[in-house]
């Protein structure tokens, strides 16, 4: 699956461009119509367990679901509690587990309020996900899955799903992030630097913006599968909508 690297301008205001947008179109349903909805799917996992997190939407909510998303990051760019600038990407690993940047550049660690303030970050991110207008998240996870593979499996009950229907849909996942003899055995469906892309994203901030999201209930899917202490409760309790991870 190759990649692809459109303009990184927000289209909500001046912020600096952050991460990368380089993403991939994977078709559903009938080939040659409009997609009717478009759903955003990212992995995570460590190899123990493999989930996915996906985010769907009817095609004319999804830059108001990144606003919503976009919204969220200036909040966090204007709390005193945490260090987070408009170019920083929102890692819902680390932010779960507590990491993030010194409020104080003169100290190499953390304090115990700081991580607990990141922690607070990735339980806000989930609150945020659940606001999102016309959004519907879901998750998925399989034990002793790498990303790849679960990626795959979980784009091919999608691609069954849509074609049992008959409801045109587009997909985005990041670059990459399926092998390429995926890509190959579905290549017709596969969108590589198309026409279709420039049309549905001409920006891709929202796109962006969305998968740097949907990571949010990928990984409280892993913690949830995990048992991991109290982290495991996370997505039940903020993210309702997405319980329980779907076993592929």
């Amino acid at each position: 699956m190759s990649t692809s690297t459109p303009p990184h301008a927000l289209a909500a205001g001046g912020e600096l461009p952050f991460g990368d947008t380089r993403f991939a179109l994977l078709r559903l349903g009938p080939l040659g119509l409009p997609p009717e909805t478009t759903r955003f799917v990212v992995p995570s996992g460590d190899g123990t367990i493999g989930t996915v997190g996906s985010l769907a939407m009817e095609s004319d909510h999804v830059a108001e679901a990144a606003d919503t998303w976009l919204e969220f990051r200036r909040e966090l760019c204007a709390d005193p509690t945490v260090s987070f600038l408009p170019t920083d990407l929102l890692d819902a690993s680390k932010r779960a587990s507590g990491r993030g940047r010194p409020r104080l550049t003169t100290r190499r660690c953390l304090s115990r309020s700081e991580k607990r303030a990141y922690r607070g970050v990735f339980r806000r991110g989930l609150d945020a996900v659940a606001t999102m207008p016309g959004t519907t998240p879901r998750t998925a996870f399989r034990r002793n899955t790498p990303s790849a593979q679960m990626t795959e499996l979980y784009l091919d009950r999608l691609v069954a799903a849509h074609a049992q229907a008959g409801t045109p849909a587009v997909v985005v996942v990041p670059a990459k992030v399926v092998r390429p003899s995926w890509s190959k055995a579905n290549a017709a469906r596969v969108e590589e630097d198309s026409a279709l892309m420039a049309a549905l994203f001409p920006d891709a901030s929202p796109v962006g913006l969305l998968l740097e999201a949907t990571q949010f209930p990928a990984y409280a899917a892993f913690l949830h599968e995990k048992q991991h202490r109290n982290a495991s409760v996370l997505l039940s309790r903020h993210l309702p909508e997405a319980v329980p991870p779907v076993a592929l």
